[in-house]
């Protein structure tokens, strides 16, 4: 049995945690693609995924250990129209069938903030469609003024408001 095997115990003496990362593709930030590889791996990541909260919440603002254990963060976009509530969402294809998501997706890099993950993506997966003020009021402090946190899948998900006056109030969500 290695030192850092599922067990966690070496000859004898008492848990000494996970390994420090050797450098990988993820810590490092080198490269995203590298570093989406090496996520799957890195026993730094996996320690502190494992320490981020295991409670849902809805808050002003993330927790330090979920700001630091994220997987995955997106932004739900939503405007008010005739009095109804309409989302901005992603369409995808899977398993044969449609689902809808939030448009956001994985961290690939250690330092990488939620915020910045969630609007890269959100940029990304709209195809740039959204104009730059608006990216750049998302992406603001108090631009989003919630934040849901999902400890099952290590998710953040930003809330945003497409107001009246936004230069993209009228995109067809």
């Amino acid at each position: 049995m290695s030192r850092y095997s599922r067990g966690g115990y070496s000859r004898g003496r008492s848990w000494n945690g996970p390994p420090p990362c050797t450098g990988c593709g993820f810590c490092k930030g080198l490269d995203e693609k590298e570093g989406n590889y090496a996520r799957k791996t890195c026993t730094e990541f996996k320690a502190v995924k494992r320490a981020a909260t295991g409670s849902s919440y809805l808050k002003l603002a993330l927790d330090p250990t979920e700001e630091r254990g994220f997987a995955a963060a997106g932004v739900m976009l939503f405007k008010r129209s005739n009095g109804d509530l309409e989302f901005l969402m992603a369409r995808e294809f899977r398993n044969g069938g449609d689902q809808l998501n939030f448009l956001g997706g994985k961290r690939n890099l250690m330092q990488a903030l939620p915020l910045d993950v969630a609007v890269k993506k959100l940029d990304m997966e709209t195809g740039g469609a959204l104009r730059r003020t608006t990216v750049r009021q998302v992406r603001a402090p108090g631009g989003c003024p919630l934040v849901l946190w999902s400890p099952e899948s290590k998710y953040v998900l930003f809330i945003f408001e497409l107001l009246a006056d936004s230069p993209d109030a009228d995109i067809d969500v």
